[in-house]
């Protein structure tokens, strides 16, 4: 998992990941949840569809894991990941 996890960090504009979950749905087919926070942008959200796209194919590529669902969080607006009363 730490692995997965420094993979992710590695990414340019990633700052931050919490509730990384890696597990498979059938036999050799993984899949992975995780919830990413990403440096504060103005624009349009084109920062945001290209740092989704670089870890969907980098996990998909670098762990083989075969689905995947990311929730993107900006700094500004990320939880407290110590509040464990959050979904």
């Amino acid at each position: 998992m730490d692995v997965v996890k420094d993979s992710i960090l590695s990414i340019e504009g990633v700052k931050g990941v919490h509730g990384l979950h890696v597990w498979s749905i059938t036999i050799g087919r993984p899949a992975l949840s995780v919830h990413v926070i990403i440096e504060n942008e103005d624009d349009s959200g084109a920062k945001v569809a290209e740092i989704l796209k670089t870890i969907e194919t980098h996990i998909c590529k670098q762990f083989n894991i075969h689905h995947t669902t990311i929730q993107v969080e900006q700094e500004l607006h990320k939880m407290d990941t110590k509040d464990t009363n959050h979904c």
